[in-house]
């Protein structure tokens, strides 16, 4: 699979807040529902004023995003009917390719099957973990 990466534009502002909700409801089985609308709020409230890298793929379809602030990761989804198809992969990779990331990458979710972004002796690695 093809995979473009570029900035979100105002009019995505719905798919990527869309593609949060899946995601997160996918990955997150430890929230309750009542921590879920207390997060959704801020995240809607967030992502409608903040562009983020999206990832693309060769129909225009987006299948995740995320965010960086200078070179710290805070932010990678990848919609649920993306996983296990390489794109977070193809993500970090295009990310390493452009910035250095910090060493601290301050929250990761890791659902079953996925691979974890990890930093041994100065260098970023994927590992799979399941």
């Amino acid at each position: 699979m093809r995979i473009i990466f570029r900035r979100s534009t105002q009019n995505q502002f719905t798919t990527i807040f869309t593609l949060w909700q899946d995601t997160v409801k996918a990955t997150h089985s430890f929230l309750f529902p009542s921590d879920f609308n207390a997060i959704e709020q801020e995240v809607y409230s967030f992502l409608s004023k903040t562009p983020v890298t999206i990832a693309v793929n060769e129909h225009d379809v987006i299948t995740g995003f995320m965010l960086l602030d200078h070179a710290h990761l805070e932010a990678l989804f990848i919609h649920p009917d993306f996983h296990n198809l390489g794109i977070g992969r193809k993500t970090i990779n295009h990310v390493l390719q452009k910035t250095p990331l910090s060493p601290f990458i301050s929250q990761i979710y890791i659902p079953q099957g996925a691979s974890i972004l990890i930093k041994v002796y100065g260098q970023w690695n994927l590992q799979h973990i399941f």
